[in-house]
């Protein structure tokens, strides 16, 4: 699991931010019974899934934030900006 870098801990005071539950948290709230991917829909749906490795999604995140897929050390490293670009261009149904 990744830890939250601490620029991003006033990001939900951005106007532009949109709140992004993955299946994971949203089973943890009881508002589903599956924590499958909604994109890839071949692996847990963890933050860390999505900006890492969904393959769904590569060319979003090599658009977004500069590589097709990342390291959980490579994301702390990437710009609030960017990330938070990327979680808008998703189109999580």
């Amino acid at each position: 699991m990744i830890e939250i870098p601490s620029k991003f801990k006033n990001v939900r005071k951005s106007k532009n931010f949109r709140s992004y539950h993955s299946n994971q948290v949203a089973r943890q709230l009881s508002r589903t019974d599956n924590a499958t991917c909604r994109l890839c829909k071949g692996a847990d749906e963890t933050k860390e899934h999505i900006l890492c490795t969904c393959d769904a999604i590569s060319l979003k995140r090599l658009i977004y934030l500069g590589k097709a897929n990342l390291t959980p050390e490579e994301v702390v490293s990437v710009a609030s900006r960017q990330v938070l670009n990327f979680f808008g261009s998703l189109e999580l149904p």
